[in-house]
């Protein structure tokens, strides 16, 4: 076990369905992961950390078939390929994609929420992330930049085999038995008849109200801290209060909340700034289907 070596990756891409994929691999007997998303290749980790965290995948003392790690932010992380190739350079990976714009917007939609930027109109969040003349957090910059598949693709194939990847479209993911059935022969383990995690996977629509959100980006901002070093953010102490308020705020944000406060245009993307999108992502749109050979017309401005 000690020799034993992550094996299989889900590295995107960022609100992409990836953790419906990850609910449904985590009931797997032959696949051993765990739900944290953990960034331990996104920065200069010792052994003991590595030997820590692959002690923790393999909570049953058993060595499993499949050791993996799901961390979407490694799609777009360049320096973290070098390191997995160090780790395991005969790793496989799976890529869920995901229409760049409404990735996007999702993506803004999810940072406000979790207290990570300021709060604004959808517009004004993803018209600054674009702009690159404009100062910005990084929050704020990765919510275009990480759906620049192509740029970020073509350093991963550079370093490992393309049969080592296995992509997959959003869309594809409303066939989930047809979707693990892919997988699981992707990876090399047995086909399940059924996935209790399909029910665990379903997730409820994003918050489309501004003032929803504002008061998610508060109780966030509450409740929890972000670790300088790895980027996660934690429960404060002491973390049985801070997690009984969270607990409550979402509990009364679902039965209350949600239906007095449905919807805003605030928290919908103009056909201007979709359109200026659109733009955005064209020629990184034609290199991954270069580089791919999949048909993504769906993707394109009609």
């Amino acid at each position: 076990m000690n020799d034993q070596k992550f094996n299989a990756f889900i590295i995107g891409a960022q609100k992409a369905a990836t953790s419906s994929l990850h609910f449904m691999l985590m009931e797997h007997p032959e696949v051993a992961t765990l739900r944290a998303e953990l960034p331990i290749f996104q920065y200069d980790y010792d052994s003991d950390e590595m030997k820590t965290l692959i002690s923790r995948h393999n909570r049953s003392g058993e060595s499993r078939r499949v050791l993996l790690l799901k961390r979407p932010d490694l799609l777009c992380d360049l320096k973290s390929i070098e390191r997995i190739h160090e780790h395991n350079p005969e790793a496989k990976f799976i890529c869920v994609l995901r229409n760049p714009v409404e990735r996007a917007v999702s993506a803004a939609l999810y940072a406000m929420k979790r207290g990570k930027m300021q709060v604004m109109s959808v517009d004004d969040a993803l018209e600054s992330s674009m702009d690159q003349n404009r100062e910005k957090s990084v929050d704020e910059a990765r919510l275009c930049e990480y759906g620049l598949y192509g740029k970020y693709l073509k350093e991963w194939l550079g370093s490992f085999p393309s049969n080592n990847f296995l992509f997959l479209l959003n869309e594809e993911m409303q066939d989930a038995p047809s979707v693990m059935a892919r997988v699981c022969d992707f990876l090399g383990i047995q086909k399940l008849d059924s996935y209790e995690g399909l029910s665990r996977s379903k997730q409820k629509s994003g918050i489309r109200s501004l003032f929803r959100l504002r008061l998610h980006s508060l109780i966030s901002l509450l409740v929890r801290q972000r670790d300088p070093k790895t980027g996660l953010t934690h429960l404060r102490s002491p973390r049985f209060i801070f997690r009984v308020v969270d607990v409550m705020f979402r509990y009364f944000d679902d039965w209350c909340l949600r239906h007095l406060f449905s919807s805003d245009s605030s928290c919908q993307l103009s056909d201007e700034s979709r359109s200026r999108l659109y733009h955005y992502y064209a020629n990184d749109l034609n290199n991954l289907t270069a580089l791919l050979d999949l048909d993504l017309s769906a993707w394109r401005r009609k």
